[in-house]
C-alpha cells in the first residue's frame, strides 16, 4: 500500500513522471513544479501530499485558495494517481485531505478539473459532488509544418524577443494583466504585479529567447510567450494576448507566428495549447495556423463545500 504523506520539496523531481502522464498537456519538470509551489502567495494556504510506493510518486493531490480570482471562497485543487495504481482507496484519501484543507481555508467553493474521455475520472468526480462545467480545447502543432503567413509587421510595429524587453517588467505586466483579466472564465481573473511577477516572469520554463513581444511605436501592444523543455523538443503556448487599446490589428497572430517559426528554427518539435471554447476568435486563429485538435479538459465544480 503507498504512503500519504505531505508533499515534500524532493517530490517535486519524483512528481513530475506523474504530472507527465497524467497532465501531459503542459509542460512538467522537476524545476517547474517546484516553481509553481514555491511562488504560491502566502494567502492561497497552499497544501499537497504525495502518494509514495516503493520510492515512486504514483498519486498527488493539492488545495489553496485561488488568489488570482476575483471571488470570495474559491478553492482550486486536484487529483491524480497513476493508472496502474487506482482501485485501492489513494484517489480517495487524496481527495479527502483536499477537500478537507480546502474547508479549514473557509473555501466555499471547490474548482477542479479532468479530461473529457477519462470517464472512470468523470465517475470519480461526480460521486464526490462535482458538476462540470466549462471546457477547454487542447491542441498540438508541429511548428515545422505550420501554416504560416508571415506576415509583415505594419509601419510603427516591432517585434522583439522577450528577452529584449524584460527589463519593462511594470509594461510587461499591464499588458499581461489587460490580456488575462478579461479571459473567459466562472469568475474575474486578477492579478497584483508582486505576485505575477515571480509566479510568471520567473517561471523556469519561459522561453525568453522564443517568446515575442509586439511593441507599437515602442509600447508593448501583444504577446506570444512560450514555456519550453528544450531536451524534450516540446514547447506549451504560455499565452497569447492583446492589450484592448490594440485589439482587430491582426497584432496577435503577428506575434503567435513569430513565437512558432522562431520554435521551429530552435528545434522543437512540438507546440501545445488550449483556449477557451467560448474564445472562438483563438480557436479560429489555431485551426488556421494548423494546430490539431487533441483532448478536451473539464472544469469540476463543488458546492457548497
Amino acid at each position: 500500500m503507498a504512503e500519504i504523506r505531505p508533499h515534500e520539496a524532493e517530490d517535486a523531481e519524483r512528481a513530475a513522471p506523474l504530472f507527465r502522464a497524467l497532465v501531459p498537456e503542459q509542460i512538467q519538470t522537476g524545476p517547474r513544479i517546484r516553481h509553481w509551489i514555491d511562488t504560491m502567495p502566502a494567502r492561497a494556504g497552499f497544501a499537497a501530499w504525495s502518494a509514495v510506493d516503493h520510492g515512486e510518486v504514483v498519486g498527488w493531490s493539492n488545495a489553496r485558495m485561488r488568489w488570482d480570482l476575483d471571488a470570495e471562497g474559491v478553492a482550486g485543487g486536484w487529483v491524480g494517481v497513476l493508472p496502474g495504481h487506482r482501485g485501492r482507496g489513494i484517489g480517495s484519501e487524496l481527495a479527502r485531505l483536499a477537500e478537507d484543507h480546502a474547508r479549514s481555508l473557509g473555501a466555499r467553493t471547490l474548482k477542479s478539473f479532468l479530461r473529457e474521455e477519462d470517464e472512470r475520472s468523470r465517475t470519480f468526480a461526480r460521486q464526490r459532488g462535482f458538476r462540470e462545467g466549462r471546457s477547454d480545447q487542447f491542441w498540438e502543432l508541429d511548428p515545422r509544418s505550420a501554416d504560416l503567413r508571415d506576415p509583415q509587421p505594419p509601419p510603427g510595429v516591432d517585434v522583439v524577443r522577450l528577452r529584449e524587453v524584460i527589463g519593462r517588467q511594470r509594461e510587461l505586466f499591464e499588458l499581461y494583466d489587460a490580456a488575462h483579466s478579461d479571459m473567459p472564465g466562472d469568475h474575474p481573473h486578477t492579478l497584483t504585479f508582486e505576485d505575477w511577477l515571480p509566479e510568471a516572469l520567473g517561471d523556469p520554463s519561459l522561453d525568453r529567447e522564443l517568446s515575442a513581444v509586439v511593441l507599437v511605436e515602442g509600447t508593448p501592444a501583444s504577446f506570444a510567450w512560450v514555456n519550453t523543455d528544450r531536451e524534450a523538443g516540446v514547447g506549451e503556448n504560455e499565452m497569447t494576448g492583446t492589450h484592448p487599446d490594440f485589439r482587430r490589428r491582426g497584432l496577435a497572430r503577428i506575434a503567435k507566428e513569430t513565437s512558432i517559426r522562431w520554435a521551429a528554427e530552435a528545434g522543437i518539435h512540438t507546440l501545445l495549447t488550449a483556449n477557451d471554447e467560448a474564445n472562438a476568435d483563438m480557436l479560429a486563429l489555431n485551426e488556421h495556423l494548423g494546430y490539431r485538435p487533441t483532448h478536451v479538459v473539464l472544469t469540476l465544480t463543488k458546492e457548497p463545500l
